[in-house]
């Protein structure tokens, strides 16, 4: 299903990945409807000529589907979850809620509506050394569920739902506290760092190729489910953390072996579903890493 001028939504649009893709698809001149809760300060997120905001109510429910089946969107990239690396038992309603509920809601409305294609993201967490269905965190665990949820919808009301996996992922402005802002701050400090073993991988893909191969698989005309996209090559922390030093011309004051290493980290690399026939990531490592701190850090 190709987008020409669409109409967008997406939902979880005021976090990383969400954000770009409001901004990506906009300057492609589609229409661009971003969801958003309530925030600290009660402002409305900016809109522009193709860029809308629905304001969600905190109680999702039948007035979430009404309100979405009144924009009738063309297609819905599913981006909102609640993560948690660690789940406490407070956790667990707002994560069903938000990586179940919400979701469900969001097929339901798309079925009603007539849209045309479904994105789910998903974490390469969700299929743990590449075996479906193998999480090892609540988190993941809940965003498997919901799979079983676009299935019926693909099976029994026909809307094209597609799940696309995602390993790491970096650029400008990410608020996350992913491990590359880490590694930037310190070198930036010169504070030191503690990490483990440093053995585990990590697969980073620049969020401008992450929104590229999104719109690739919305537009794709093959008949898969699943997609994956990521970076041919992993590196070991150590690998990635020696790689940072190179790029930024400055040592990142890391101590090895000073914490243990986490259960179930990705010890060799492993692939979950093919990538889009149309997409390979243009942005590398080293040209990314170098935009990052020369724009945010030095």
């Amino acid at each position: 299903m190709t987008l020409n001028q669409s109409r967008i939504l997406v939902s979880g649009a005021t976090g990383f990945i969400g954000s770009n893709l409001v901004q990506y698809f906009a300057r492609q001149g589609h229409l661009v409807i971003g969801t958003y809760r309530d925030r600290s300060d009660n402002s409305k997120p900016k809109e522009t000529e193709n860029i809308q905001w629905l304001r969600l109510e905190d109680q999702l429910g039948s007035s979430t589907i009404d309100q979405v089946i009144a924009l009738r969107p063309s297609h819905i990239v599913h981006t909102a979850t609640a993560y948690k690396a660690h789940h406490s038992s407070s956790d667990i309603t707002t994560m069903i809620d938000s990586n179940v509920k919400f979701g469900v809601e969001l097929l339901q409305a798309a079925h009603l509506s007539g849209t045309q294609t479904f994105i789910n993201l998903c974490s390469a967490w969700q299929a743990y050394k590449g075996e479906p269905d193998s999480a090892r965190t609540l988190y993941a665990a809940s965003k498997n569920a919901f799979l079983d949820f676009t299935k019926y919808f693909r099976d029994v009301h026909q809307l094209d739902s597609r799940n696309v996996y995602l390993f790491d992922t970096y650029g400008p402005h990410d608020s996350r506290g992913k491990i590359l802002n880490l590694l930037l701050t310190h070198a930036q400090t010169k504070t030191p760092i503690e990490m483990s073993s440093g053995t585990q991988l990590i697969n980073a893909t620049h969020i401008d190729d992450v929104c590229r191969g999104i719109s690739a698989v919305i537009d794709t005309k093959d008949s898969l489910i699943d997609y994956q996209l990521r970076n041919e090559r992993s590196h070991t922390l150590r690998e990635f953390v020696t790689l940072v030093e190179q790029i930024i011309e400055k040592k990142i004051p890391v101590t090895w072996d000073a914490k243990p290493d986490r259960p179930f980290e990705m010890l060799f690399d492993w692939n979950i579903a093919p990538t889009p026939n149309s997409w390979v990531p243009e942005i590398t490592l080293e040209q990314g890493i170098l935009q990052l701190w020369d724009t945010e850090f030095d």
